[in-house]
């Protein structure tokens, strides 16, 4: 027996030897509370992958990037901090923030030289978390909310002197959650607790019943998991929302109140400081809707906050607007990056008996925003446009003829004709295309379009891509291109075919370039190139290497029909050639309409990409010695209907032609395998259970098992439950369960907000499988959604995860020997625990 194989067979002993010296399997599925998994599953799915650098806001010179440091996984003190859920839209009770900023803020917050690659780390008070810095648009200083459990809090940090200050904790971030500076680098808008409005009272006893009523028109619902309940939701909702714009000084932290207290669901400052665009929400809510859906109107506001203009209308409502009291439609409606007003596009108007086609009109509204106050800056047939230039005064357009896209110049304020600059054709071919014009960001305005220092050149970017992605990887390029017409691009830069690099300009000229670079093998790091001389500025680390450099077997697989797709399999480190291992497929099938629809998917694969593992990836089970398998599962046909009316037989297809791939190559051992995938891949995992005699054992996460409960569709499936019955009743997993062979293990996230997967899907196929004596197991996990991103959460689901497999598919016979042993209720491969130290 080789080494490898020696090493292998240890491994597997020594997992097998703790199993039997502490709890056994079904004590820990039954264990009540947070448990965690065993020391090398635990250890991977901690791994500190949120310490290395990949990226980050830059400064205006391009001097500095923020570093926003992310503690990992997310406590579930925050997931479980006091919160409402109010037709969808979930707010910190306490901080009067959105939820998501408790949840996912960082834990500090840092700069990085990008030249060199040095740190400043910002000081923050004790207990203090982090969201959506910002830079000035000088590049000084550093605008961000702070948050405490109580308190959400504006702080600015200047670079230079490297002082940091809280401005006002006034801030009420219940659904804007942005931080936006002026163009002065001085003030800062934020959303404010308004004046004079009062929470609303609560009653000890309801108003009254629940009311809904219906009528005679259609209205087909989706299932939404988030809705509004009672009148007292209502006002309760009206109350958060309702905020008012702070201007804030950054220099005395000063707050000026600007407009009137509005349900404002967004607001876009002028960094001149002319006026807002302004989006709020009109009051008019429903209970079959979720909150987010309700009548809304974008307004402009002066400088004063006083209401010059209605921009647009969207949202329900019961009374829609008259045709004749809806405003123009003004297309792309921003502030133009020179300060000068707002751009937008719009169709010429012309007399009512016109036979003339009407022109595209570019046009400026200037302040004070009246009538008058708007002018042409260009029209032509038909134009679009694509940007504005870096310098502010050049205006960059796309004009379409036939199948052709012709990108021109024009200076504004001229009265010259647009130059010609570059042809495209939609008809390219895909491994031939060229770039696309590179944008940067100005502060304050946005996108503009990236300019040489002279003006006079423009970048591409793009991918040159083969037609042998297993051979030769994609490779990311970047050209120059003179505002000649003469189409003659210079390449700039240009990936290398042995690793995978993106770069972005960090000057005017494109001599300075930030380029990630990674392989297979190597973590992706950060580079400063200028001319020949280059740089590692980032020093991040692989942290399991032994599952980013477990072999990857990547095979091509022909099912019973004919028709091919890709399967990927994870190897663990010291699997051998005669060594059947036992395996776990994780997937989430796709929808195509053919084979050609498939393989233009695949086009793009990348074998220089290194390998993704976090704190859910299926891959760390190659540390418990399964095989872990990802295969595509490709669900064919012309339309999605067509698709879904062959879905079983196809995925039945789909896994036989999978399984006997892997079986032929020796690499698993077909009476060992197990199958799992979240959300639809969940609904798949258990419609492979009772479908096919495959598998031992599946896991599904946040699944739907009844498709009666979506009877309006689902997934891309537009037809009704009562036009294809059989369909809906074929994939439900409910409805078959009788047919399940293999144990089941579920989960699902007690307040998951997905539509179509209400948590009562788990419920009810648990008690199904408990009333028909099939083995079952189900796991509700307090304040998670549709995804678990919960600290105690994902380790719990692991030592589940763990002692299922190894019950079921593992080692299918020894949990039924095996005896519990005296001297110990903890077991070295999962430990019960209290994490609130």
């Amino acid at each position: 027996m080789s080494v490898r194989a020696t090493a292998l067979v240890a491994i597997t002993a020594l997992m097998s030897a703790g199993f039997a010296a502490g709890l056994s399997n079904d004590d820990v599925l039954k264990a009540e509370g947070y448990i965690r998994p065993s020391s090398l599953i635990e250890e991977a799915a901690l791994a500190p992958w949120h310490l290395n650098v990949t990226g980050g806001s830059k400064n205006a010179s391009n001097e500095w990037m923020i570093v926003n440091v992310s503690g990992g996984l997310t406590p579930l003190a925050w997931l479980g901090a006091p919160h409402y859920n109010l037709g969808g839209i979930q707010v910190d009770s306490v901080a009067m923030r959105d939820r998501n900023m408790t949840m996912r803020g960082t834990v500090g917050l840092d700069i990085m030289k990008l030249s060199d690659g040095s740190r400043k780390s910002i000081s923050l008070p004790a207990n203090t978390r982090v969201w959506g810095a910002s830079w000035s648009p000088d590049g000084t200083k550093i605008a961000f909310v702070g948050m405490t459990d109580t308190e959400t809090a504006l702080f600015v940090y200047d670079v230079a002197s490297e002082n940091l200050r809280k401005l006002t904790k006034e801030l009420k971030m219940t659904e804007i959650t942005s931080v936006q500076w002026f163009g002065d680098s001085a003030r800062v808008a934020v959303p404010v607790t308004p004046q004079g409005v009062s929470a609303p009272k609560t009653n000890a006893l309801p108003m009254g019943p629940k009311v809904r009523t219906s009528d005679d028109k259609p209205d087909s619902l989706r299932t939404y998991a988030g809705l509004l309940q009672t009148p007292e939701d209502m006002d309760l909702l009206r109350y958060l929302l309702t905020v008012q714009i702070g201007v804030v000084d950054t220099k005395n932290g000063q707050v000026k109140r600007v407009g009137e207290p509005k349900m404002l669901s967004s607001f876009d400052p002028d960094p001149s400081g002319t006026g807002y665009i302004v989006q709020e929400f009109e009051g008019e809510f429903t209970y079959l809707n979720p909150a987010g859906s309700g009548a809304r109107k974008q307004t402009l506001w002066n400088a004063e906050g006083k209401e010059v203009a209605v921009l647009s209308y969207s949202g329900q409502r019961k009374v829609q607007i008259k045709a004749e009291a809806r405003p123009p439609q003004r297309q792309g409606l921003s502030w133009r990056p020179d300060g000068a007003g707002l751009s937008f596009m719009q169709d010429e108007k012309l007399p009512k008996d016109s036979k003339d086609k009407p022109k595209k009109q570019l046009m400026l509204w200037k302040a004070p925003f009246g009538e008058d106050d708007a002018s042409v800056v260009y029209q032509a047939e038909a134009f679009s446009l694509a940007g504005y230039g870096q310098d502010g005064q050049t205006l960059f357009i796309n004009t379409t003829e036939d199948k052709k896209t012709i990108l021109s110049v024009l200076k504004m304020g001229s009265n010259a004709e647009p130059k010609k600059v570059w042809e495209t054709s939609s008809d390219t071919d895909f491994y031939k295309r060229p770039g696309t014009l590179v944008f940067d960001t100005k502060p304050g305005f946005g996108r503009v379009v990236k300019m040489s220092g002279d003006g006079s050149s423009v970048f591409l970017s793009g991918t040159q891509y083969d037609k042998k992605p297993e051979e030769n990887a994609p490779r990311p390029f970047i050209d120059e291109l003179k505002l000649d017409g003469e189409m003659k691009p210079n390449r700039i830069f240009m990936s290398s075919a042995e690793k995978f690099e993106d770069a972005e300009i960090l000057d005017t000229d494109g001599k300075n370039l930030l380029i990630t670079r990674q392989s297979s093998t190597e973590i992706p790091q950060l580079f400063n190139k200028m001319g020949d001389k280059e740089t590692q500025i980032t020093q991040n680390k692989d942290y399991a290497s032994d599952i980013t450099q477990a072999e990857r077997k990547r095979i091509r697989v022909k099912r019973a029909d004919g028709f091919e797709f890709w399967v990927t399999a994870t190897l663990p480190k010291y699997t051998t050639s005669f060594s059947k291992l036992p395996a776990f497929f994780w997937f989430y099938p796709d929808e195509f309409t053919d084979q050609k629809n498939y393989d233009e998917g695949q086009r793009t694969y990348n074998k220089n990409r290194f390998p993704v593992v976090r704190s859910s990836s299926a891959d760390i089970l190659v540390r418990a010695g399964y095989v872990v398998v990802d295969p595509d599962c490709p669900i064919v046909g012309a339309t999605v209907s067509d698709a879904n009316n062959l879905y079983v037989h196809q995925l039945r297809m789909n896994l036989s032609a999978t399984i006997d791939a892997l079986a032929d190559q020796g690499w698993v051992d077909r009476n060992r395998l197990g199958i799992g995938g979240h959300s639809y891949g969940a609904f798949s995992a258990a419609n492979a259970l009772i479908h096919t005699p495959f598998f031992k054992a599946g896991i599904g996460g946040d699944g739907n098992y009844n498709r009666s409960l979506t009877p309006f569709g689902f997934q891309s499936e537009p037809r009704l439950l009562w036009g294809a019955r059989e369909v809906y009743q074929d994939v439900s997993a409910l409805w078959n369960a009788e047919k399940m062979t293999g144990a089941y293990l579920m989960y699902h996230g007690m307040e998951d907000q997905n539509l179509g997967t209400d948590p009562i899907n788990s419920e009810r196929l648990f008690q199904v499988l408990e009333a028909l004596g099939k083995p079952a197991a189900l796991y509700m996990y307090p304040f998670e959604d549709h995804g678990q991103i919960g600290k105690e959460t994902r380790l719990d689901m692991w030592a589940r995860w763990e002692a299922w497999l190894d019950k079921w598919v593992k080692n299918p016979e020894s949990d039924k020997k095996e005896e519990k042993k005296d001297g110990g209720e903890v077991p070295p491969f999962a430990a019960k625990v209290d994490f609130s130290g």
